[in-house]
């Protein structure tokens, strides 16, 4: 069964200060019915690139580039790169794409990681702005 989200609280997320929760919140609607297996994890376009940020900056956080690149990057590469771009951080498409050449040097890797670490602060936000302008497609089967 879909949760359901009623469509003034999922239009109060879209607009709130906290851009943490409001992304947390509404990404924890649509990770019900995202599947891997699935084109695009079953997700609509916007969902599905605000999902790839997240597993982005959640791996290299967690991990470090050598985490994402070891469980799923190198799968959704040229999507998680789109995706970045798509959402406005345009930091993370340089450092995603330098680590991609250097690959094999650790040390290379974990400044890197220190990029990604340093300008975290601005991923929820620029989510939240990019789930806005595409809010017409954003969880439209849980939205009642």
């Amino acid at each position: 069964m879909v949760p359901k989200i009623s469509e003034k609280y999922f239009q109060s997320l879209l607009r709130q200060a906290d851009a943490l929760d409001a992304v947390s919140t509404i990404s924890g609607f649509w990770s019900h019915r995202a599947d891997e297996a699935r084109p695009m994890f079953g997700l609509s376009l916007p969902e599905y690139q605000c999902q790839l940020v997240l597993i982005y900056t959640g791996e290299v956080g967690n991990g470090g580039h050598v985490q994402f690149f070891s469980n799923r990057g190198q799968k959704y590469l040229d999507d998680h790169l789109a995706a970045l771009e798509a959402t406005s951080l345009h930091a993370f498409v340089g450092t995603l794409s330098r680590a991609l050449n250097m690959q094999d040097d650790i040390e290379g890797l974990h400044l890197l990681d220190q990029e990604v670490w340093e300008h975290s602060f601005a991923v929820d936000g620029a989510l939240q702005d990019f789930l806005r302008k595409n809010s017409n497609i954003v969880l439209k089967p849980e939205r009642c």
